[in-house]
């Protein structure tokens, strides 16, 4: 055990009867916990952190965007998907972005949107029930997923690939499967 040493010279200082690891145990297992809100109050009270003001560093504080390849069916590199809390934006290999899935509400129901990456943010598709539709509303493919995955097919089954999705399923489902329909490539969305 790698604290022996101290242990054996608790349990003669301490003159303790129990045996010493348990007790040597308990002790660290105190200091440690003693030390974790030291350094704890530290960080939160000290006036700067990592360079930053207080307010600043709180402000930056986000664990957004959660960063994820789209990979075909050969498991390569496709696009890269930045996952927001409402929103999922695509880029290509190249870092341009593609475009972006995201949620509206209209009269109490909540739709899955698709919006190309152009000036005047067109909406070129939508989602429902795990299906993807184009403007006209004819349908492209789908996704499915596990907890961890999602995977998109198209209209015959065909496998398409795969997306890590641990975070806004369904948004991430969507956009990771209208990029490899093709949906943002057409630009016009029909």
């Amino acid at each position: 055990m790698m604290y022996q040493p101290i242990c054996n010279r608790l349990k003669n200082i301490l003159f303790l009867k129990k045996s010493v690891n348990e007790t040597c145990q308990r002790y660290i297992l105190a200091i440690r916990k003693a030390l974790a809100v030291i350094i704890l109050s530290i960080i939160i009270f000290s006036d700067k952190i990592n360079g930053q003001d207080k307010k600043e560093a709180r402000s930056n504080i986000s664990p957004f965007p959660i960063i994820t390849e789209l990979q075909d069916d050969k498991h390569n590199k496709q696009a890269t998907l930045k996952i927001f809390n409402k929103l999922v934006e695509v880029y290509d290999i190249n870092g341009d972005k593609q475009g972006s899935a995201g949620y509206y509400h209209d009269k109490g129901w909540l739709f899955l949107y698709l919006v190309d990456a152009s000036e005047q943010k067109l909406i070129v598709g939508r989602s429902r029930h795990r299906l993807i539709y184009d403007k006209s509303g004819n349908w492209l493919g789908s996704y499915a997923g596990s907890a961890i995955y999602m995977h998109f097919f198209d209209t015959k089954a065909k496998y398409l690939g795969r997306a890590k999705c641990i975070f806004n399923h369904e948004a991430c489902g969507t956009a990771g499967a209208a990029y490899m329909l093709g949906l943002f490539s057409d630009g016009d969305g029909s």
